[in-house]
């Protein structure tokens, strides 16, 4: 059977949550001289997944009698049917609650790095070297939460991607049957192969989508 890649592009969702990268991979100095707290900014959202919209499918057109080679836009089909949408908005609400959690690791993050700086020259020794330590765990801690993000969301879009695959590959297969096709594109996966022209009939992508919303 053939595979698909993941539904969704998983670097946007990997890259959405810029929350306290600096914070995180930069520990804090102690400097020789005491120095004035440091004023931190609130936590800064990250940018929000775009909400899948419906595309509007066209009417398929009439596939030529003596045509030999089909072309279907994978991504079309999964942006343009009920399955494909579902699982998008699948994959947006496990983006959205690790957001969360990484938005409140990031805050407690920079608490933590200005209790740090407003210590440093008027407690103890030990009290900074304290307060250095929560510090340092409290990055360790958003740092392998961001990796456990990573992976959760790789999960669950290759588990989408597999299930989209299964119920698409009967449909492709049953076309490839019934109009006698030799050869079916996905105009979607073809990295430097360019399709200069071609009949509209060839497109089968509409019709995938029918049969796939008729499940």
């Amino acid at each position: 059977m053939r595979r698909y890649g993941p539904m969704v592009v998983v670097a946007v969702v990997m890259t959405g949550s810029a929350l306290g990268a600096q914070t995180a991979t930069t520990p804090a100095q102690r400097p020789t001289t005491a120095s004035p707290p440091a004023t931190a900014k609130p936590p800064q959202p990250p940018p929000a997944l775009p909400a899948s919209k419906p595309v509007a499918v066209p009417q398929p057109q009439p596939f030529p009698a003596d045509a030999r080679i089909g072309l279907i836009d994978m991504g079309k089909v999964l942006n343009g049917s009920r399955l494909g949408q579902a699982g998008q908005q699948v994959l947006k609400a496990a983006s959205d609650k690790w957001t969360q959690t990484l938005q409140s690791l990031a805050g407690r993050v920079q608490n933590l790095q200005q209790a740090y700086q407003a210590g440093l020259g008027t407690l103890s020794a030990s009290a900074v070297a304290t307060r250095k330590g929560d510090l340092d765990k409290a990055q360790l801690e958003l740092q392998y939460q961001q990796g456990e993000r990573d992976a959760d969301l790789q999960q669950i879009s290759q588990r989408l991607s597999d299930d989209f695959g299964s119920q698409v590959d009967p449909i492709v297969s049953a076309l490839q049957t019934e109009r006698k096709i030799w050869l079916i594109f996905d105009l979607s996966d073809m990295e430097s192969l360019t399709v200069v022209a071609a009949h509209p009939g060839l497109d089968l992508s509409a019709e995938v989508i029918r049969r796939l919303d008729a499940k």
